[in-house]
């Protein structure tokens, strides 16, 4: 999905796809969230992001990001940020501000069918159906609870009030073997 995102990219749709994507992925943030991110709210030198605009108050709150995602990010800064701590991450192509119908129509639904199609192609099992936004927060609890992050830590990652919700809800797809947790967390972990 992300390498559809890249290649979107070089089309000049959706131009900040791939790093959208990945920030939904790798940090969990809401839909509504991902839309409002400003720059001063990535801090990539300490490797967290500041979610100061939610819709519940333990929804603010600070993400720690994956290695994975703070490569993507910076990258992405480098060539993005135009030197206003308050200008938007992921704005439209027009540079306006992004919501969440946008992002489900515009990003995600374009990048999963060219996704689908490029996988039928090549004989491969297609993306899920219904995968959105908020089932790409889903895989980020479950990537954190995969690598061995504690419930509370992951609750507070997540924007929850109570640990035990976020366990019944975020980590019933995670049974993974031993194998499958290694490589997943060298996948999260590695730098460059």
């Amino acid at each position: 999905m992300l390498s559809v995102a890249i290649e979107y990219k070089r089309f000049g749709l959706a131009e900040n796809a791939a790093e959208g994507l990945a920030t939904l992925l790798f940090s969990g943030p809401r839909a509504h969230e991902l839309c409002n991110l400003l720059w001063r709210d990535v801090d990539l030198a300490n490797g967290r992001l500041f979610i100061g605009r939610s819709k519940t108050p333990a929804g603010l709150r600070e993400i720690r990001m994956l290695p994975v995602l703070r490569d993507i990010l910076a990258a992405y800064k480098a060539t993005a940020y135009r030197g206003d701590p308050d200008d938007l991450v992921f704005p439209t192509l027009t540079g306006s501000r992004r919501d969440p119908d946008n992002l489900r129509e515009r990003v995600l639904a374009a990048v999963l069918r060219r996704a689908d199609e490029l996988l039928e192609r090549r004989g491969l099992v297609p993306l899920p159906r219904g995968l959105t936004s908020h089932k790409l927060r889903h895989a980020f609890a479950s990537i954190l609870v995969a690598c061995g992050s504690d419930p509370v830590s992951v609750m507070r990652q997540i924007g929850h009030t109570d640990p035990s919700f976020t366990l019944r809800v975020y980590t019933h797809m995670m049974s993974l073997d031993p194998a499958d947790r290694e490589r997943l967390k060298a996948l999260v972990r590695a730098s460059g």
